[in-house]
């Protein structure tokens, strides 16, 4: 059997933010490669996820900081990237739609054997 490899580039979209507000599902943006989000998490991530930001409104509110703490909202981090971490600290108001401002803190909240990619910062 021969087997022949292809010379030809390979194609692979680029999509930007305007391209994921049309999409339906979930989906999150990594440089113009859409990548399909993980099933909602169970029990354990939520209690998790709920005990980091009650820490983080605690601290907020004793210190007399503007910060707001939001969950599982999409973040635009440029044309072509949008990402939904677990958790995010925003100096200021709460944004109406999408995050897009910088952010004091990025979460996400692993289960064992979970590591994220030093390239993209997403689990693998």
């Amino acid at each position: 059997m021969e087997i022949v490899v292809s010379t030809a580039p390979r194609y692979l979209p680029h999509y930007t933010v305007a391209d994921h507000a049309a999409w339906e599902g979930d989906f999150e943006l990594l440089q113009g490669v859409a990548v399909a989000m993980t099933p909602s998490p169970f029990g354990p991530h939520a209690e998790r996820l709920s005990r980091v930001a009650a820490a983080f409104w605690n601290a907020i509110d004793a210190s007399g900081c503007r910060a707001t703490v939001l969950a599982e909202i999409d973040w635009i981090v440029t044309n072509d990237t949008v990402v939904r971490p677990d958790l995010v600290v925003v100096c200021g108001p709460t944004p109406q739609r999408h995050g897009a401002a910088a952010t004091c803190c990025e979460f996400a909240i692993l289960r064992r054997g979970v590591t994220l990619s030093p390239a993209s910062g997403r689990r693998r």
